[in-house]
């Protein structure tokens, strides 16, 4: 079960995403600001008021930013967490290239080109889109009590005034920004929470992830369903996960907590309605928030995993033992770079592997052209079954 430190880890975790799309609050408030200016401009001058139309592509090229920026970090974050995690379990005898595998995800975050990243953006693109669509909907009808305002003829200051109150009470200007706090805040989890999941699937983590533990802050502000959710406890693979990870509503404060293979004590909790002040309240996400965000946004990472799986290396080849295997299936001799696409992993990682290959007289390594060449030896060991335990897993 969590320990208080795994707990106050992940609250941790929490406000950092919170702190991350707070960061975008005020700039965008700015924003709206001078999106009122031009309204009120418009009306001083007697033109119908419209808003700018450059305001959709800043707007959306700010949210697209912060939700590529949480997806990342929230991915990060995971491998951090998994890394602690294997670490406590040195006494393992796979713990060393759990390690490795794990270090290399870490790794592989920041070979993310231009490209990569590009790719990233487009898909949170399109969610920027739809949040723009929600800014709308707390600003039109301000422009639209503007235009009401001039059409029944009253005084220019009074418009003004109206449209000032009504931008106020939308919660998007300076001194009132609790709407676009909820947007970035929620959006952001979200973001983060798919970069979660998208790490949750790499091949080294769900080696060693058991499953999730839900908690709420647990206090009076929690909301009947998601009090529901509290402890439950389930495989990773369960499918409750899939309609039930947070952020499960609008400025949601849940979290899930990792429970590792190697933990302790693992003790399911099924979910199952509770009765709150005579009502019975079933365990489940706000309708709009039934769904596992990571499904959506799938990161490039996971795609070059996807190419390496199409390898066939069987499931328990691992560490060292598959960097040669590759080696010998491309004939016996390769460049580091090549070996690295194969199996998905980060080519610093691979260059650690060849060097105890070569320690173990498997392997030869010509530094001069960053390429190795499979030994006698070491061609024999990969003829054999891999699944036999070589050594050097």
């Amino acid at each position: 079960m969590p320990t208080a430190a795994d707990i106050r880890r992940a609250d941790e975790r929490s406000d950092e995403a919170d702190a991350l799309g707070l960061t975008r609050v005020g700039r965008t408030a700015r924003m709206m600001l001078d999106v009122q200016r031009k309204l009120i401009a418009d009306t001083e001058a007697g033109r119908r008021p419209s808003l700018p139309r450059d305001l959709q592509s800043r707007f959306e090229a700010d949210m697209a930013d912060t939700l590529v920026a949480g997806h990342l970090l929230g991915r990060a974050d995971v491998f951090e967490e998994a890394e602690r995690a294997v670490k406590r379990s040195r006494q393992n005898r796979l713990a060393l290239d759990r390690i490795d595998q794990v270090t290399s995800g870490i790794e592989a975050r920041f070979e993310l080109n231009d490209r990569d990243v590009d790719a990233l953006r487009r898909q949170y693109g399109e969610r920027a889109k739809s949040i723009f669509q929600q800014l709308q909907s707390l600003i039109l009808p301000a422009v639209a009590a503007l235009s009401e305002s001039i059409t029944v003829a009253e005084t220019v200051p009074v418009a003004v005034a109206r449209l000032r109150t009504a931008f106020r009470s939308a919660g998007v200007v300076p001194g009132s920004t609790s709407a676009l706090e909820t947007l970035y805040r929620t959006n952001t989890r979200l973001a983060w929470s798919a970069g979660e999941d998208n790490a949750d699937q790499d091949a080294a983590i769900r080696e060693i992830l058991w499953g999730y533990t839900y908690r709420t802050v647990g206090d009076d502000r929690v909301r009947p369903n998601h009090a529901a959710m509290d402890n439950i406890t389930l495989p990773v693979d369960d499918p409750f996960w899939n309609e039930n990870r947070p952020p499960n509503g609008y400025n949601c404060r849940c979290i899930l907590i990792r429970v590792f293979n190697d933990d302790p004590v693992i003790n399911v909790v099924q979910p199952e309605p509770v009765d709150v002040d005579g009502i019975i309240v079933q365990p489940q996400a706000d309708p709009g928030f039934q769904y596992n965000p990571g499904r959506f946004n799938r990161d490039v990472l996971n795609m070059r995993q996807a190419r390496a799986a199409s390898m066939s290396f069987p499931p328990n080849v691992r560490g060292r033992f598959r960097t040669l295997l590759a080696l010998h299936r491309r004939g016996g001799s390769a460049r580091l770079a090549d070996l690295a696409s194969d199996i998905g992993r980060a080519k610093s990682t691979v260059t650690s592997h060849i060097s105890n290959l070569v320690d173990d007289g498997l392997v030869e390594h010509d530094a001069a052209s960053w390429g190795c060449t499979i030994t006698r030896r070491g061609a024999d060991l990969a003829d054999q079954n891999p699944r036999r335990d070589c050594g050097c897993q």
